[in-house]
């Protein structure tokens, strides 16, 4: 758990490492796209690109106002230099012609420099043979690296090709108005910066493109919903002694105390469920830490459990560490083991904080402190993401002596340290809302 998969690849003519970790096939609402606008129509003379292009500006040119790869010249990465654009940015190009013998016809996003790709670059690839899109980022340390799975798609003369990147690290990929998946790149160390976009593309002599666009987004690409947006399930607000038949998973390592949840040994099995309804495939889940135990070292909420009774027919896992002062959103499946999606959340805890996580349909999980929302990672590599849950998870702890909770409980597979009090449980089925998660 928490460790990264890696396999090695082929991607066009670049080694690249696939990360196991998150393949979003999500939806990043957006009204209007694209929302920037044209930069350069390429309405001008034959002949070079002029100033506003760098790179290997040599693989170019401009032939009846539109732009042409020229192949065997070198470098052929172009950025848009006249400026960097915000953490929360989009870029897109018209096909005027498709090369559909090019395996690498590519958009690129947050460059950090506006002549190579070598200080940092995401690269939305199109592979016109193999009908699919990569999400793909270099770093120096890194190299190239695959986030999520391949993206099926057949791009045709006349298409629009698009991609966002968010501040933190979702990276959704269009075909004209059409979102067709994201992807987390949060491990790519850049994420969260601004930079410079453009266009990269390898042996397409047959490409002619067109409207080359792109910016600043107004606005974040997926604004948070309101958190949470459901009812308290369990306020823990009864008499001292057993957690209820509405908990299953392990109830006797927990009591109620003082209107409070506690843990009550050291048990190795210390998740418990809310067995008393069957959520849909969006849900949400959260709690409220009375007694924090700086000590502890996981705190966890759990989401899509697939039994009622254990994680290990499968099970989404908020894990907050108080003493790294991070959450990471784990899977489990009995085929992949525990996986951990996407870059730690810098998180920090107080007592009275509500810790709680939102699961959408569409593989996005999202994080929240309170009201306001900590990060957001892709788990639709994980084979439930999409699933209903059996049964809602609450908590799971390990080593958490003194903590207390109101209003829910977590679950888990680990051990908890005798008392570990908690307050009110919230959870339920979410409704999709429009423009929230929308229908791919």
């Amino acid at each position: 758990m928490g460790d990264y998969q890696y396999v090695l690849n082929a991607l066009g003519n670049r080694t690249v490492v696939t990360e196991s970790l998150g393949g979003l096939t999500s939806t990043l609402p957006i009204t209007g796209f694209p929302s920037t606008p044209v930069l350069d129509n390429f309405n001008r003379a034959d002949g070079s690109l002029g100033s506003n292009w760098l790179g290997g500006t040599q693989s170019y040119s401009l032939t009846n106002q539109q732009l042409h790869f020229l192949p065997d010249r070198g470098d052929s990465f172009l950025f848009w230099s006249p400026a960097a654009f915000g953490a929360n940015q989009e870029v897109f190009v018209t096909f005027t012609t498709v090369d559909q013998t090019a395996t690498e016809q590519d958009l690129l996003l947050k460059a950090q420099s506006s002549t190579t790709y070598q200080d940092g670059v995401v690269e939305v690839l199109y592979d016109a043979p193999n009908r699919r899109a990569m999400v793909v980022t270099y770093e120096e340390t890194q190299g190239w690296v695959q986030h999520g799975a391949d993206i099926s798609v057949t791009l045709v003369n006349g298409d629009r090709f698009s991609a966002q990147a968010t501040a933190d690290g979702l990276v959704g990929v269009y075909q004209n108005d059409t979102l067709l998946a994201t992807r987390d790149v949060t491990t790519w160390p850049y994420y969260a910066n601004a930079g410079y976009i453009g266009l990269w593309l390898l042996a397409a002599p047959n490409a002619v493109l067109d409207d080359f666009g792109g910016g600043t987004l107004p606005t974040d690409p997926l604004p948070p919903a309101t958190f949470p947006s459901v009812s308290t399930l369990d306020n823990f607000n009864r008499s001292d002694g057993g957690i209820g038949t509405a908990w299953s998973g392990a109830p006797s390592a927990f009591a109620i105390a003082a209107n409070r949840l506690k843990v009550l040994s050291d048990s190795s099995s210390t998740y418990i469920f809310w067995n008393a309804t069957q959520f849909g495939a969006t849900q949400e889940v959260e709690v409220t830490l009375v007694d924090l135990n700086p000590n502890a070292s996981e705190i966890d909420l759990l989401l899509k459990a697939q039994s009622s009774t254990t994680y290990q027919d499968g099970v989404l896992e908020m894990w907050y560490d108080p003493g790294a002062q991070h959450v990471q959103v784990v899977t489990y499946d009995s085929a992949q083991g525990w996986v951990q999606r996407g870059a730690d959340i810098p998180a920090t805890f107080a007592n009275g904080d509500r810790f709680g996580a939102r699961a959408g349909a569409d593989g996005i999980v999202e994080v929240y402190r309170n009201d306001t929302l900590l990060g957001r990672h892709d788990v639709s590599e994980w084979p439930h993401y999409a699933s209903r849950a059996t049964r809602m998870v609450f908590l799971c702890l390990y080593i958490a002596v003194l903590l207390y909770f109101y209003n829910l409980w977590f679950a888990r597979r680990t051990r908890a340290s005798a008392p570990c009090p908690l307050n009110a449980y919230t959870g339920k089925a979410l409704i999709p809302h429009a423009g929230r998660y929308p229908s791919t």
